[in-house]
């Protein structure tokens, strides 16, 4: 998997989002057939790769439970969308992705 990280911060009125949901608020071209899949931190980096990104997001989000949204996108490509809510707004990271 190669990895693009871009800082993100998008408004948000709850305190957990759907897929439906997230793929909107991601602007997917098809946000009602989108392969949108919500995991657990362990579930997605269960070795502990990324923890610095995880920690970093957490700190950004002032402790609040930390998300990993999966994205697919077109052919093999997928988005990594690595997030917590804070202050009304969704923040944290996502990864870009291509996967074989």
């Amino acid at each position: 998997m190669k990895v693009c990280l871009l800082l993100i911060a998008m408004k948000s009125h709850a305190n957990t989002i759907s897929a439906a949901t997230f793929a909107k608020l991601v602007n997917h071209p098809s946000p009602d057939d989108a392969e949108v899949s919500i995991m657990d931190i362990g579930e997605w980096d269960p070795q502990g790769k990324y923890k610095d990104i995880v920690d970093a997001t957490r700190e950004v989000a002032k402790g609040s439970d930390v998300r990993v949204y999966r994205v697919r996108r077109e052919g093999s490509r997928v988005e990594y969308w690595v997030v917590g809510i804070e202050g009304g707004k969704l923040v944290g990271v996502k990864a870009l992705a291509v996967e074989s």
